[in-house]
């Protein structure tokens, strides 16, 4: 009874979510600075109607909903990871200093000159947050192993990695005055600057990152045992960890590196799905990764109303959407909640 109480919340949050995803989807779609009409964004998206609004919704609107749909996938889809691997609820896809790595990187190119909308070097800005990213990523998996490689010493690691590229961002602010001031937008993510060209890179890296976490599903199950249940049913539990760790960072530090830092979604996801599915990661990963992208999508739609013209920052958005939701989730259910 309670298996099948369990498989039919599944399928009615898992249709309800579609629903939210295909109403949110038209709704970004039409709007910006000029309104578009659901019948002319249809009509647009299959190619069709006034030329202009084609135009509108295939190089601007649909790479930007696009963009925040595969975002929340990603971020859904390394917090469920993330927090099974360390078996700690409250770990986030940004653990290992990934997103002030990336926030470093943003900021040193900035500095040196480049702007966040240059055509002539439209990649500048996002390679030097990813390899920010990707270096913080490296030393702390040196300094995990330099002490001892448990999931306690990597934690401990990522966040050292992490407050010393914090600092070094401070230092580059400052030192950078006018030159760095966009990157304090940055920094609080955005899909204002989302392009084909995003889509183009991310999208292959994210479905082979996404098959190879759905196909350790299951050892991702055995990992919930601990990790001496886990060895004695044939996983090799080091190396399972570590190439989960590397690819997902990878998958974060690509989503912060072109959108930069949107927090919570790697948090409110998987929590909220846990909730409803339990912890099998068959059922968990493809409802968080549904729920994940129905919520930054929202928010990317939030954060285009709300001042209009103006747009605030989708990472303010998030937090102030998820940390009442948060709070609420661990005053009700902290107490009997468990991975």
């Amino acid at each position: 009874m309670y298996v099948k109480s369990r498989k039919l919340k599944l399928l009615v949050t898992t249709l309800l979510s579609i629903a939210i995803l295909a109403f949110l989807s038209i709704l970004s779609l039409s709007i910006g600075v000029s309104r578009i009409g659901f019948l002319d964004v249809l009509k647009a998206v299959t190619g069709v109607g006034d030329q202009s609004i084609v135009n509108v919704v295939w190089n601007i609107r649909l790479p930007r909903l696009l963009s925040a749909m595969l975002v929340g996938f990603l971020l859904s889809v390394s917090g469920v990871v993330m927090q099974t691997l360390f078996r700690n609820p409250l770990i986030d896809p940004y653990i290992g200093g990934i997103a002030s790595g990336a926030a470093f990187g943003a900021s040193l190119s900035l500095l040196l000159g480049y702007t966040l909308l240059s055509p002539s070097s439209p990649y500048a800005v996002p390679l030097t947050s990813f390899i920010g990213s990707f270096t913080s990523l490296l030393l702390t998996l040196m300094l995990s192993r330099l002490a001892g490689g448990s999931p306690l010493s990597l934690l401990l690691s990522g966040i050292a990695v992490g407050l010393f590229f914090s600092s070094a961002t401070t230092v580059v602010i400052v030192a950078g005055g006018e030159k760095a001031h966009g990157v304090v937008f940055w920094l609080f993510g955005s899909f204002v600057t989302s392009s084909w060209r995003f889509l183009m890179v991310a999208v292959p890296v994210s479905i082979t990152a996404i098959i190879y976490v759905f196909l350790n599903a299951r050892r991702l199950n055995a990992l919930l045992l601990g990790d001496e249940d886990a060895s004695q049913l044939g996983i090799n539990v080091k190396t399972l960890r570590y190439a989960l760790l590397t690819i997902l960072s990878i998958l974060s530090a690509l989503a912060v590196s072109f959108n930069g830092i949107i927090g919570f979604i790697g948090l409110m996801a998987p929590h909220i799905s846990r909730l409803i599915v339990g912890s099998d990661h068959r059922l968990l990963l493809p409802l968080s990764m549904l729920i994940g992208s129905v919520i930054l999508i929202l928010a990317d739609i939030a954060a285009r109303i709300l001042i209009a013209p103006a747009e605030l920052p989708v990472g303010a958005i998030t937090s102030v959407m998820g940390v009442p939701i948060f709070i609420h989730l661990l005053l009700r259910r902290g107490r009997y909640y468990e991975l």
